[in-house]
């Protein structure tokens, strides 16, 4: 799917597409027209890949439902969902401003801080969104910088609620996803637990650290290290990050990253109180005389703890400063300094920049996302309210540099499979395996007695995406047709939940409806999904299963009697004489089991590499169990769907997974075998303009070759990258691109 080829088209025979705000591996987010209303709004587009998958269309239709109930002024509302031939889209309020992510990046690269007081105000209103959802049933489970927007009023708006259990699971991109979201995963979704609204407050206070502190608590190169610090590491001290915060705040900061959830706030409404307080004390005790003046408003903010725009003098981290003494020292430089910090912020596109290559990559399949998954209503060409006016100079001089620049081009060959743009660095393989094994040993030393999990979408993220969470719709499966609603008059079977006791027995939770289960008369019969469901009962079945009359919860099936290829467990509503009720029950993820589920068409290789040959091919949606982990953490090592009794490897990329990976080891990989040689492959940039939206576009042609993705595609990126580091294999930024002609990913302000 092009990223660009439904502008000025309609969809829904209704929303006139006017400009591409962005795309991810599930979706396009577009600028979009309601004729209807006279409005613009935001259209998401799900890939049309997705919509090939029965049990995605069942998630869509019932979450977005639930998400288009949310009223609040701090949640993106959802207007309208529908689906126009095979593609589905959801139909979103328009916001101008910025994320949340964008905000503290401008800041990082100034040497900026975020006054104390607007992080606070910030974290009170998502407290509040979050909030509302959690009283309606509904956890966000995604809570991160780039899913808060910010609208010209200085409001943070929470987006995207619903689309991680939409979408049913986080698809791993090549922009630094994986190790994007493990940022803010808490303990219990690493283990593998449902989560619930103590889980949200956890990512809400990692990204408040992040505000106060200008960093992640947490920080590395590898999703495997993130999730072992989140795991056992204490939460940094915030006074050798900044020195000026005052204590009360680092208190409630601790308190909701606490490793536990029991000793977390139970609440948002619990933190937001906290909060309260600690706003309170910064308004009343930490004022200063002085006051500081906002250059790009008519405002005049109080000098306080909480608004000083600089870092502390050098050597400060070492010594004990109080909140007052900072507040002091702030006063006396806020003047000179801060203007000089938002002449930085806001100069930022003024910097004289490089023009941009681009390479073939002969890999066979990509992720297919050339940019992180977008933030629904931002709009480049919409600034926030207290944009400093330097900007528009700025980026008048970038259009001048960029008109008058050279434009280099390059040629790389790759292999075929997954790309890895723009993630960081691998750690050394010896590093990751040591760091694998230490979380492997914490995490199997653990008492395992909530072992549900729940699907999750994650943007950009190895992301342990939860399988499942109890609601009153019917958990999708592959061996039973999924039902939206339970069938009125009709006797079923619902499993809710499954878990494993200190005997290594599936304890099954599960309810019935229309009827009560007993022996004799209609009872149940539980089963492995190895075992087809007409063949679960009399007269012609030929599988194994258990019969049973209750009570509950069913705990029959001890984890060594489950087949090796199984991966959940089923029950169906049975008759007295053992005959099956087609379609009277429900499958269940099993808790000891991984999967990774193809989030489109792709290949299983003979090893963790493109160079390595097909040895099968997976559809959309189609899952497998998950065996281990590459050491560089970019590929599964799965059951051979074609040949369950062989393994090969599935790209990250191309797959979201469910389970608790804790639990996987590093497997070791064949040795790599020698490329096919390829030549005759060339492209050659033939021109550059900028149009009306500020996108840079690269007209190209190519010769040998027609660029495509999965297959041989491209790869752009600016002349500061070497072309050695645009390959799988490197660290530096690109976009996979995979035609046509002319290339537009790129804006001005990605330079």
């Amino acid at each position: 799917m092009s990223n660009h080829n439904m502008v000025g088209k309609s969809i829904g025979e209704r929303y006139r597409i006017d400009e591409l705000l962005g795309q991810g591996g599930m979706s396009a987010v577009y600028k979009a027209f309601d004729p209807n209303l006279k409005r613009v709004v935001a259209v998401k587009i799900i890939h049309p890949h997705l919509a090939d998958d029965p049990k995605f269309v069942m998630r869509f239709e019932e979450e977005a439902a639930a998400v288009a109930q949310l009223r609040h002024p701090n949640i993106v509302q959802v207007f309208d969902f529908n689906h126009d031939e095979n593609q589905y889209y959801m139909v979103q309020e328009f916001v101008p401003g910025e994320t949340l992510q964008e905000l503290l990046r401008r800041l990082s690269k100034s040497g900026g801080r975020m006054p104390l007081s607007e992080a606070i105000q910030y974290t009170l209103n998502i407290c509040d969104a979050a909030g509302y959802a959690h009283r309606r049933g509904m956890v966000h489970r995604d809570i991160k910088p780039a899913n808060i927007l910010l609208n010209v009023n200085g409001d943070a708006i929470l987006m995207d609620f619903g689309i991680v259990k939409i979408t049913g699971g986080v698809v791993h991109t090549a922009t630094g996803a994986v190790v994007g979201t493990a940022l803010y995963m808490p303990p219990e979704l690493i283990k593998g637990e449902t989560p619930d609204q103590r889980a949200d407050i956890y990512s809400l206070g990692v990204t408040l650290f992040e505000m106060v502190s200008g960093r992640p608590p947490f920080e590395a190169d590898s999703a495997m290290s993130l999730m072992m610090m989140h795991m056992r590491d204490p939460v940094p001290n915030m006074h050798h990050l900044r020195p000026e915060v005052p204590e009360d705040l680092i208190k409630v900061i601790t308190k909701a990253l606490a490793k536990d959830p029991n000793d977390r706030y139970a609440s948002m409404t619990e933190l937001a109180e906290a909060l309260k307080v600690v706003h309170q004390n910064l308004q009343v005790g930490a004022a200063v005389p002085a006051t500081l003046i906002d250059e790009t408003s008519d405002e005049e903010l109080p000098a306080t703890a909480g608004s000083t725009l600089i870092d502390a003098p050098a050597g400060a981290e070492d010594e004990k400063i109080s909140a007052g003494q900072a507040a002091a020292a702030g006063a006396v430089m806020a003047a000179a300094s801060q203007a000089a910090a938002q002449s930085e912020v806001a100069s930022g596109g003024q910097v004289a920049g490089t023009p941009f290559n681009v390479v073939v990559d002969n890999s066979g399949a990509g992720d297919g996302d050339g940019t992180p998954s977008p933030s629904v209503g931002v709009s480049s060409s919409e600034p926030r309210k207290r944009l400093h006016p330097g900007v528009w100079i700025g980026l008048a001089l970038v259009f001048i540099c960029v008109v008058l620049g050279g434009i280099g081009v390059a040629v790389a060959v790759l292999g075929n499979g997954e790309d890895a743009a723009a993630e960081p660095a691998d750690e050394p393989a010896a590093t990751q395996i040591a760091a694998a094994g230490e979380l492997a040993v914490e995490l199997l030393t653990m008492t395992q007695t909530a072992t549900s999990t729940t699907e999750m979408v994650a943007e950009p993220t190895l992301e342990v995406t939860p399988t499942h969470t109890p609601t009153p719709t019917l958990s999708p499966t592959p061996t039973i047709s999924p039902t939206p609603t339970i069938p009125p008059g009709v006797p079923f079977v619902r499993i809710n939940d499954i878990s494993l006791d200190d005997s290594a027995n599936y304890v099954v939770e599960y309810e019935t409806f229309e009827f009560t289960e007993q022996l004799p008369g209609t009872h149940i019969h539980f089963f492995f999904d190895t075992v087809p469901q007409e063949e679960a009962g009399l007269p012609q079945g030929t599988g194994q299963w258990k019969i049973y009359g209750g009570p509950r919860p069913f705990s029959e099936y001890n984890q060594n009697q489950r087949p090796e290829n199984a991966l959940q467990m089923c029950a169906l509503v049975a008759n007295p004489d053992h005959s099956v009720q087609a379609g009277s029950g429900t499958c269940f993820d099993l808790p000891d089991v991984v999967l990774a589920t193809a989030v489109q068409a792709t290949a299983c290789l003979a090893g963790p590499d493109p160079a390595f040959p097909v040895t099968a091919q997976l559809s959309a949606g189609q899952r497998v169990k998950v065996q281990g982990i590459s050491p560089d953490e970019r590929y599964w090592y799965v059951t051979n769907p074609d040949t369950t009794s062989d393994s090969c490897w599935l790209a990250q990329a191309e797959s979201s997974v469910s389970g608790d990976i804790s639990t996987l080891g590093l497997v070791e990989p064949p040795p790599l075998p020698e490329l096919a040689a390829v030549t005759n492959l060339s492209v050659e940039i033939v021109g550059i303009t900028i149009d009306q939206q500020g996108s840079y576009v690269a007209d190209y042609i190519t010769q040998g070759f027609i660029e495509e993705l999965p297959g041989t595609h491209l790869h752009f990126f600016f002349n500061n990258v070497p072309p050695e580091e645009v390959g799988i294999n490197g660290s530096g930024d690109r976009l996979m691109y995979g035609g046509p002609s002319p290339f537009t990913g790129y804006k001005i302000v990605d330079r």
